[in-house]
């Protein structure tokens, strides 16, 4: 696995939705950003009768045997991706008969560097499908995963904002921080959320002084270099997603970083309660980096 988004090959897992295609233009600037390669990738079921096999999507159905059925996928899938991946940077298609999706993706990204995906599939509920594939996806994957948001692509990337509670696991976001910045110029707010009920407003206002200055010190010893940065310390919320949905909402970020944990360390639990929580609950395109996964190098 590369620990760096420059020359990265993408994996990007799709179900013929059209919310799958948004994934593909993610992943198409994502590949012209950081000369990277596209792959994409379809795990499937088939049925079964007298006649042979059979595969039913919305707008089209493959019959025939396993071999005919799996060829024919594949084709499909290179035409569909072909729609919107340029084709210099577009590698072969891989479709797997797998009906367990989640796992067929975890496995299929071992030789790859990110995986790109929607918070959508094809019956359109973002929050069923967070539940079945792609929660399920960023617990298991052991590489960065980035959730395609409602706005359609990253390019031109103007606006970057990331997480930390200060935790060793938050930071491990950082270095992926510091290189979409670096090739873009985009500006990143570094954000910080003060959760708790805080009676008095003076010793709140002194804990958001003091959060300021760690961040302003996490800059400096973490994101040298970068000279469009902005520290933000939110206050007063009940829970950190809560926090960050608020300050994020009329921003218009194009990019969300975070780790898939923090301060806790547990990873699948902290996901469930900030990271998953985001991704349930926000049109943006959010990347999740798993601390345990490696840094890129640089």
């Amino acid at each position: 696995m590369n620990n760096s988004l420059n020359a990265c090959k993408i994996i990007v897992p799709v179900d013929f939705s059209e919310f799958s295609v948004k994934a593909f233009v993610v992943a198409n600037d994502l590949a012209q950003l950081f000369k990277g390669r596209v792959t994409p990738f379809h795990s499937y079921d088939l049925s079964s009768n007298l006649d042979g096999f059979h595969y039913q999507a919305k707008d089209f159905r493959v019959d025939g045997d396993l071999l005919t059925t799996h060829d024919e996928l594949q084709k499909r899938l290179m035409d569909y991706a072909a729609n919107s991946i340029d084709s210099p940077i577009l590698d072969q298609a891989m479709a797997e008969r797998n009906p367990h999706v989640s796992e067929a993706i975890v496995e299929a990204a071992g030789n790859f560097d990110l995986i790109v995906m929607s918070s959508h599939g094809r019956t359109g509920f973002k929050r069923m499908l967070m539940g079945s594939v792609a929660e399920k996806v960023l617990h298991s994957a052991r590489h960065p995963v980035i959730i395609a948001g409602r706005e359609v692509g990253l390019a031109p990337l103007g606006k970057i904002v990331y997480t930390t509670d200060f935790s060793e696991n938050s930071y491990a976001a950082l270095p992926y921080v510091a290189e979409f910045a670096g090739v873009t110029e985009a500006s990143v707010d570094v954000f910080h959320a003060v959760c708790g009920d805080f009676s008095s407003v003076e010793y709140l206002e002194r804990i958001k002084r003091e959060r300021e200055e760690q961040l302003q010190i996490l800059v400096r010893e973490r994101l040298p270099g970068l000279t469009r940065v902005n520290c933000v310390v939110v206050p007063g919320e009940d829970s950190a997603h809560h926090a960050i949905r608020k300050y994020y909402r009329d921003k218009h970020y194009n990019l969300l970083i975070m780790a898939s944990c923090g301060r806790s360390g547990h990873d699948f639990h902290a996901v469930g309660s900030t990271t998953t929580a985001m991704v349930r609950s926000t049109n943006a395109t959010i990347m999740v980096v798993k601390p345990d996964m490696g840094l890129p190098e640089g």
